[in-house]
């Protein structure tokens, strides 16, 4: 039974990732803006991770607490700057769902960027093969453009 929860919890897994890189191209399609890319997911990462530090700032019985709060505040600002980024280039839905998801998927990074350059570096080529009169194959490849 232990398998089966750890295969059901991968496939959800594989699943919101896969749902949350559709998304992204729709977005890309749509509005010409991408919510998961490396800028951004950094963004939001550097500014979380920030804003942690600042709240470790805080709680510390040695320093003075208002130092956390400033770096907290700091932190929000950033991260709200992107957000309200998100929701300029997009309706509010789109920007309401994508910043969900950008908040969502800053565990789930690592992965999404994997799977980004898997999908990036796929070759999008035709492979034509033909014998010669001597039998031997002879092959033709033919890339497509990238747009």
């Amino acid at each position: 039974m232990l398998i089966l929860k750890i295969i059901g919890i991968i496939f959800i897994f594989l699943a919101l990732v896969i749902a949350i890189e559709e998304y992204n191209k729709y977005c890309q399609n749509k509005y010409n803006f991408q919510f998961i890319k490396l800028s951004k997911m950094l963004g939001v990462g550097f500014g979380t991770f920030v804003f942690y530090m600042g709240y470790i700032w805080y709680i510390a019985k040695n320093s003075d607490p208002l130092n956390g709060i400033i770096i907290m505040l700091m932190a929000s600002l950033f991260i709200l700057y992107n957000f309200f980024m998100n929701f300029k280039k997009t309706t509010f839905l789109h920007g309401l769902f994508g910043t969900i998801l950008q908040i969502i998927s800053i565990p789930l990074f690592p992965i999404l960027l994997i799977y980004h350059i898997i999908q990036d570096n796929k070759p999008d080529a035709t492979v034509e093969v033909s014998k010669n009169i001597f039998g031997m194959e002879k092959h033709k490849i033919y890339y497509k453009n990238k747009e």
